[in-house]
């Protein structure tokens, strides 16, 4: 005894009751969902925020290590070396720096050695020429005084010489006496090989 009408508007409000509460459900459960899914986007990206940084630190760290290294090289601190933790290529790096550090040292002690050694045999042999020099110097300040004195003494005698031949033959001039000729020819001859001496 109802009427058709009645119950079909109660069940389609009924119906809407149970789409709007469905609704209301199916909304609240997506405001939900969306901010959990906010929340985890948030939480990934802080987490890539986070291990970006952190990776960052991570490859910094050891390329600061190599890049001071590699300048206390150019600076020449042969003595620097770079700390070597792990066995990842930066450490490879490190090694090969301080191996070359190492070698460069090495090389750098050899050189000072050489070169001492050469300025050593360098200043052996100046000295040994410097005596050569004044032995060479020495003799020929006595050459010079053994010509010197050679010369003096001979040339007090060669004066005699050419002076007594010269008399000689001067006064067998002015006095008219007459040498004999064999013994004028040897005067003559002593003359003039002791003026020539």
């Amino acid at each position: 005894g109802r009427d058709l009408r009645e119950v079909i508007a109660t069940g389609i409000a009924r119906e809407s009751a149970t789409v709007a509460r469905e609704r209301g459900a199916a909304d609240g459960a997506l405001k939900w969902m969306r901010i959990l899914w906010l929340g985890v986007a948030a939480t990934i990206a802080l987490a890539a925020v986070l291990l970006a940084n952190y990776f960052t630190r991570a490859l910094r760290k050891p390329l600061d290590n190599l890049s001071q290294g590699a300048l206390a090289l150019e600076r020449g601190e042969l003595n620097h070396r770079i700390e070597v933790r792990g066995s990842d290529e930066f450490s490879a790096a490190a090694r090969s720096l301080n191996s070359m550090a190492t070698e460069l040292a090495a090389h750098r002690q050899r050189e000072a050695k050489t070169r001492h050694e050469l300025e050593e045999l360098v200043n052996a042999r100046t000295a040994e020429l410097q005596s050569a020099l004044e032995s060479m110097q020495d003799m020929d300040s006595r050459r010079r005084q053994l010509f010197a004195d050679i010369s003096h003494e001979l040339r007090t005698p060669l004066n005699l010489v050419v002076g007594l031949s010269s008399i000689l033959l001067h006064e067998e001039g002015e006095t008219g006496a007459a040498l004999p000729p064999a013994l004028l020819a040897d005067l003559e001859r002593i003359y003039a090989n002791a003026q020539h001496l």
